[in-house]
C-alpha cells in the first residue's frame, strides 16, 4: 500500500543488533540538523532508513543482491553522495543494512585523484585572485572511484540528484550504467519503537571482515588513499558514548572525526546536533546548556579563544559566567587532527579551567590511537599521551622513532593497491603511521612527519623544524593564523616562509609595522621569535594573508603545504620569489644580543 513501510529484517550483526536494542530504550531526539529541518528520534530515523533501504534494494541489479536481498561480498561499495548532516546518517546505515560498505563524496571533494594518464584537481586556484576556489566533484572523478570500489552505485539527498544525474549522463557515454538512489527523509510516517515488529533475520549474518566504510586519505603527503575499514570498527563504537550524552557535530564528514561521530551516536542512543563549525555559533549553543561533547582541530579551538576573548571576556560577570560555566561542563574536549600551541591550551585549562584533550589519530587507526590523560604532565611541549585501551604503541627505534599501532580497528587495506598496504604493515602486524615520536616517561611526544619533505625545510645546509617553528609562531599574541613553509629559492635551497593573519590592529597594538606602516613586519616577526629559536631558523619570508585569502587546507584543517607555497610563494621568470612577500636581506647582520650556545645549529 502507498505510505506504508515494507519492514522486512535487520541484518543479524552487531551493529544492528545494538541499534535495535537502544531503539526500544530511547524516546528522545538522536539527530537536531537544522539543514533538514529535521529532529528525529528513533521511530523517524528507522523510519528513513527502512524506506531509504528499500529504494536501494530494488534499484540496484539484482546480480548485485544474494539471497538475503544483501549486497554479494564481492561488490560492496556503495558512494554516498551528500552533506554531513541527517542524510549522511540515514544513507550510512542503510546501505551498512544491505552489506554495503559506504563511500563519502560530497559536492566539494578537495583532493586530487589521476583520471586517465592526467591528474584532475578538485580545489582550483583563480590564476587571477590566487584564491581558492571549491568546485564540485567531477563526473570524471566519480568515474574514477568507481573503476576503483568495482561499483556503480549512487545514495544520494535530494539536492544533489542534478549531480548525480549528470555522473550518471556521463557514466552511460562512457560504457558505465550508475544506479542513483534517493535518500528518503520524512516520507512516511514515525514508526512507533515500543510495538514495531521490526526485529533480526538470525539467518543474516555478515562477516566481521567484509568492508564497512571507504574513506579517503587528506592527500597533504601525497596521492590520496582508498582507506577501507571493516565493519567490526563499528561493532563497539557506541561504548564510548551513552544517552545522556549531547554531542555537537560540525566536522567534515569526509574525514574519519567527521564520519565516525555520526555512526557512534545514534548506536549509543545521545544526542547528536548539527551545527556549523562556527566559533560564534559553538559558544552561544554552549551557552544554552546541556552540550556534553565538543571534539575539533586546534584551528576550531582556536577561534573559539579569540571569540571569547573578543566578544565574552569583556561581559558582565554572571552573563560571562554562564558560558565559563558550559564550557567546563563538557565532559569531552578533544582537540586533534594538529598540534596544538601551548598557548591554546593554557587559555583552556588555566583561564577557563576545562583542559583540552589532546589526541593523535588517523584514518588507518579508525580514529584515535593516543590521547593525553589526567596525570599527563602539563608542561611537556607536543604531548600526545599514552595509547588507548586495546591498542599497542611502539616505537621503531624504543624510545624513539617512527610511531607503530597494533589495534583491532585496524583499516583493512587501501582500496586497489596492495602494494602500498604491505608497505605501511610491518611483519608482525603493526601500521607504520609515518609520524615520528619519542618518549618521555609514560607518554609520547610527537616531533613531526617521517617524511623529510613534510618535517623539515633545509636552509643552507641546516635542517630546520618546520613543526617547531610553526608552534613558536602560533604562539605570538599578534597571530590569529598562520604555517611554516619551505619556500624555494634557487641560492639557499629554500627560505623559512611564514604565511600569518594578523589579528586586528586593536588586538595586537604591540606590534610594530612594515616600511609602508600598513602592516606588521618580518623584522617584528623574527625578533619575537628570537628568544625561542636560533637565528637560523628564524623566517626570512613573510607573507600576508588578505581579508579574502585563505590557508589551503584539507577537509580535517590540515594545510597543503605545496598549493600554500604555489599560491603564495611562486616564483618569478628570474627565480625570485614574488612580490607582495617580504624578504629579510639575507646579508644583513642581526641585532646584536647575548649568544645562544645553540645559535649554530649544533655546528
Amino acid at each position: 500500500m502507498p505510505g506504508t513501510i515494507t519492514l522486512g529484517e535487520l541484518p543479524n550483526e552487531p551493529i544492528f543488533v545494538q541499534l535495535l536494542r537502544v531503539s526500544r530504550e530511547v524516546s528522545h531526539v538522536i539527530v537536531q540538523d537544522p539543514q533538514t529541518d529535521v529532529e528525529a528520534d528513533y521511530g523517524q530515523f528507522l523510519a528513513d532508513l527502512l524506506q531509504t533501504r528499500k529504494g536501494l534494494q530494488e534499484s540496484v541489479p539484482g546480480s548485485l543482491l544474494d539471497g538475503k536481498r544483501l549486497l554479494r561480498e564481492d561488490n560492496p561499495y556503495v558512494f554516498l553522495l551528500t552533506d554531513g548532516n541527517y542524510n549522511f546518517i540515514v544513507g550510512a546505515f542503510s546501505i551498512l543494512s544491505v552489506g554495503g560498505a559506504f563511500v563519502p563524496l560530497c559536492e566539494s571533494f578537495p583532493v586530487f585523484v589521476p583520471v586517465d594518464d592526467f591528474m584532475v584537481q578538485s580545489h582550483l586556484c583563480d590564476s587571477v585572485t590566487k584564491k581558492s576556489i571549491a568546485t564540485q566533484v567531477l563526473p570524471e572523478e566519480a568515474l574514477h572511484f568507481s573503476r576503483r570500489c568495482k561499483s556503480a552505485v549512487i545514495v544520494t539527498s535530494r539536492e544533489y540528484l542534478p549531480l548525480a544525474r549528470e555522473i550518471q549522463q556521463y557514466g552511460a557515454s562512457q560504457g558505465v550504467e550508475w544506479t542513483v538512489v534517493e535518500i528518503c527523509i520524512k516520507s512516511l510516517p514515525s514508526l512507533d519503537t515500543s510495538v514495531s515488529p521490526l526485529r533480526i533475520d538470525e539467518s543474516a549474518t555478515i562477516s566481521p571482515r567484509r568492508p564497512g566504510m571507504v574513506l579517503f586519505t587528506s592527500g597533504t603527503s601525497g596521492p590520496p588513499k582508498g582507506v577501507v575499514h571493516s565493519r567490526s570498527v563499528f561493532y563497539e563504537i557506541h561504548t564510548t558514548s551513552s544517552p545522556s550524552e549531547v554531542c555537537l557535530s560540525h566536522r567534515h564528514h569526509l574525514w574519519i572525526g567527521g564520519a565516525m561521530p555520526m555512526i557512534r551516536h545514534p548506536l549509543a542512543g545521545g544526542r547528536l546536533e548539527m551545527i556549523k563549525p562556527d566559533a560564534g555559533r559553538l559558544w552561544e549553543r554552549l551557552h544554552k546548556g546541556g552540550v556534553t561533547i565538543l571534539a575539533g582541530t586546534p584551528r576550531l579551538w582556536s577561534q573559539m579563544m579569540e571569540y571569547f576573548q573578543s566578544h565574552i571576556q569583556g561581559l558582565p560577570a554572571a552573563e560571562r559566567e554562564i558560558y565559563v560555566s558550559a564550557a567546563r561542563n563538557l565532559r569531552v574536549a578533544h582537540v586533534g587532527g594538529g598540534m596544538p600551541h601551548q598557548s591554546l591550551l593554557r587559555f583552556w585549562r588555566d583561564d577557563l579551567r576545562r583542559p583540552l584533550t589532546v589526541s593523535y589519530g588517523a584514518t588507518e587507526l579508525g580514529g584515535r590511537g593516543l590521547k593525553c590523560t589526567p596525570d599527563t604532565p602539563v608542561d611537556i611541549e607536543r604531548c600526545i599521551g599514552r595509547a588507548h585501551p586495546k591498542i599497542t604503541v611502539r616505537l621503531s627505534d624504543g624510545d624513539h622513532g617512527e610511531i607503530q599501532i597494533k589495534s583491532a580497528n585496524l583499516f583493512s587495506h587501501y582500496l586497489g593497491d596492495e602494494a602500498a598496504t604491505r608497505a605501511v604493515f610491518t611483519e608482525d602486524g603493526f601500521y607504520k603511521t609515518g609520524d615520528v615520536a619519542h618518549v618521555v616517561g609514560k607518554d609520547y611526544v610527537f616531533d613531526g612527519r617521517l617524511s623529510a619533505e613534510s618535517a623539515v625545510t633545509k636552509f643552507r645546509g641546516w635542517q630546520i623544524s618546520i613543526l617547531e617553528v610553526e608552534l613558536r609562531l602560533l604562539e605570538l599574541p599578534f597571530i590569529r593564523e598562520g604555517c611554516i613553509l619551505g619556500a624555494p629559492e634557487p641560492d639557499n635551497g629554500t627560505r623559512v616562509a611564514a604565511l600569518v593573519r594578523f589579528k586586528s590592529s586593536k588586538a595586537s597594538s604591540a606590534c610594530a609595522t612594515g616600511a609602508n606602516g600598513s602592516q606588521p613586519s618580518l623584522q617584528l616577526l623574527r625578533e619575537s621569535l628570537a628568544a625561542e629559536l636560533p637565528v637560523y631558523m628564524l623566517p626570512t619570508a613573510l607573507r600576508v594573508l588578505g581579508e579574502d585569502e585563505e590557508i589551503p587546507r584539507t577537509a580535517s584543517h590540515k594545510v597543503i603545504r605545496s598549493k600554500a607555497i604555489e599560491q603564495y610563494f611562486p616564483l618569478t621568470e628570474s627565480g625570485e620569489i614574488a612580490e607582495p612577500v617580504e624578504l629579510w636581506d639575507l646579508g644583513k647582520s642581526e641585532p646584536s644580543g647575548p649568544r645562544k650556545i645553540w645559535e649554530w645549529g649544533g655546528l
